[in-house]
Parts: structure tokens; sequence; C-alpha cells
């Protein structure tokens, strides 16, 4: 990503106009969240920096979740329920040709196979945001009025209960 940035600088530098759109970067290549196994991103969201924005890993997301989000195509912060299609269903040209390779194909099966299994196909998607307890109460208490605002959109799509949750909570949905 340091060269991407560095590419775009060096090009407004130029007097030229980079005309990019929210969710795209110049060059950017393949980048997707969901391209670990679900151990790693656990590892991944542990990892998060708070400069980052709500820090999911704080929730507790588990695994059965994780698994389900991955299936559904469903990434963290979303307020639609499949944004961005079901990446595991690839085709050559939606992935890299390395990660659809006859050689590596195997190491990243997790990737490009569908998990059929009738656990994820019966679990039901709740966040782990969808309850007010302390620990969510501090979570919460931590965040910036931006964050704060996004968190309580989230909550008012994601959970069924959401305005008693955001009153409990001490956030208004705006």
């Amino acid at each position: 990503m340091v060269k991407v940035h560095l590419e775009y600088l060096k090009i407004k530098d130029q007097g030229k106009k980079v005309l990019q759109k929210v969710g795209e970067v110049l060059r950017g290549g393949w980048h997707c969240s969901w391209c670990y196994p679900i151990e790693g991103i656990q590892l991944k969201l542990k990892n998060s920096l708070c400069g980052d924005g709500i820090r999911y890993a704080d929730f507790g997301y588990g695994n059965l979740l994780l698994r389900k989000m991955v299936r559904e195509g469903l990434p963290f912060g979303s307020k639609t329920l499949k944004p961005m299609g079901e990446p595991n269903h690839v085709k050559t040209g939606l992935a890299p040709h390395y990660v659809l390779s006859r050689r590596h194909r195997k190491r990243f099966k997790y990737l490009v196979n569908a998990d059929d299994s009738d656990e994820i196909n019966s679990y039901k998607i709740k966040m782990p945001y969808c309850i007010c307890n302390d620990h969510i109460k501090q979570i919460i208490s931590s965040y910036t009025r931006k964050m704060s605002r996004e968190i309580a959109e989230q909550i008012n799509f994601w959970c069924t209960d959401g305005h008693e949750i955001l009153q409990c909570l001490g956030l208004r949905f705006l």
C-alpha cells in the first residue's frame, strides 16, 4: 500500500487529476479482509489499531459468525446483507491467478470453495454488539462521536431491538 500511495502522490504532483471512488484504490491490487482462514481473521481483528476506528475484535466475534460472514461476503461495518457478493464463488479473473493456480488451489481452498456445512447454512447472523451490558458500554464509552454514530447505525440495522440497545448504551440514532 505504501507503493500505491507514493504512486498516487507522484501523479498528483505532476498536476494530474486522480479520480478514485470510495472502495477503489489506484492500482491497489487484490485486497480482502476475508483472505485468511478464520484463525487469521481473528488475529487480524485483535491486531487492529485504535486509530482504525471501530475495533470489532473488542466485541468478540465468534468463529461460526466469522465463517458465516465470509460465506455471505459481509464486511465489518456493513449496513446491507451482501454488499460484496459471495467471495467463495470466485472465478478466473476475479481472484489472483496465484490463488486459482493448480499449484496453490489446495492452499487457498477455504477461499475459493463454499462451506456447505449444515451448521453454517442454519446459522442466523447476530452481531455481538446487539446486546447491552457493561462490557459493551465500556467499549462504546471510549468511542469518538464519529465512531459512536457509525456503531449506532450498525446497531439500528442489525439488531432486532436496536432502539432499545441504543437507549441502553446511551447512544442516539441520528
